[in-house]
């Protein structure tokens, strides 16, 4: 019979990929080498991985009004 495939992508993105400004402050005070917002660089590897489904870890406030960053992520 037919067969088909999906790709399946679970990426943590740490402290909210700094989107956030409580989460970026947090990702700056923290030992990570990664400050700041980081969402065009989460974006650019989530499009090159080409997945059908994505998982992400750590995406605390991407929820919050008025502009959600999941409803961004999503239309990417």
């Amino acid at each position: 019979g037919a067969t088909s495939s999906f790709r399946i992508m679970s990426y943590n993105i740490l402290y909210s990929g700094g989107v956030t400004p409580e989460w970026e402050e947090r990702a700056k005070q923290g030992v990570f080498p990664y400050p700041g917002n980081r969402l065009p660089a989460i974006l650019e590897v989530i499009k090159a991985t080409e997945p059908d489904i994505v998982g992400l870890q750590e995406a605390a406030g991407w929820q919050q009004e008025p502009n959600p960053v999941v409803q961004q992520v999503a239309v990417s």
